[in-house]
C-alpha cells in the first residue's frame, strides 16, 4: 500500500509540474501574439525547454515571433501528450489502489 501511495504522490507531482509548464507556455504565447511582451514574470520560473535568450530574441520581428510561437506550441503539444500519459498512469495506480 505504501508503495502505491508513493507512486500516486509522484504521479500527482508530475501532473502538477506539467500543468504549471503548460500554463506558463500558454501565457507567453498569448503575450507574444498580443504584442504586449512582458517576460519579467516568467524569467524566474521558465518552463523546461524555454530559455531566457529565446524570450529576449523576439524583438519586433514578426518572422521570429511566428517561429517562436510555433516552437512553443510544439512544446505545448509535447507537454499535453505527457499530461495524457501521466493521467493514464495515475488512473492505473488508482485502480490498483482500489483493488488492493
Amino acid at each position: 500500500m505504501d508503495m502505491l501511495q508513493y507512486r500516486l504522490t509522484q504521479e500527482f507531482s508530475v501532473i502538477h509540474n506539467i500543468v504549471c509548464q503548460l500554463a506558463s507556455i500558454k501565457a507567453i504565447v498569448r503575450e507574444i501574439e498580443a504584442d504586449e511582451i512582458n517576460f519579467k514574470p516568467y524569467l524566474e520560473d521558465l518552463p523546461d525547454g524555454v530559455s531566457p535568450r529565446l524570450l529576449f530574441y523576439l524583438a519586433d520581428r514578426q518572422e521570429e515571433r511566428l517561429y517562436t510561437i510555433g516552437q512553443l506550441k510544439k512544446l505545448e503539444a509535447n507537454l499535453s501528450t505527457d499530461l495524457r500519459q501521466a493521467s493514464s498512469n495515475l488512473g492505473r495506480l488508482v485502480r490498483s489502489l482500489r483493488n488492493s
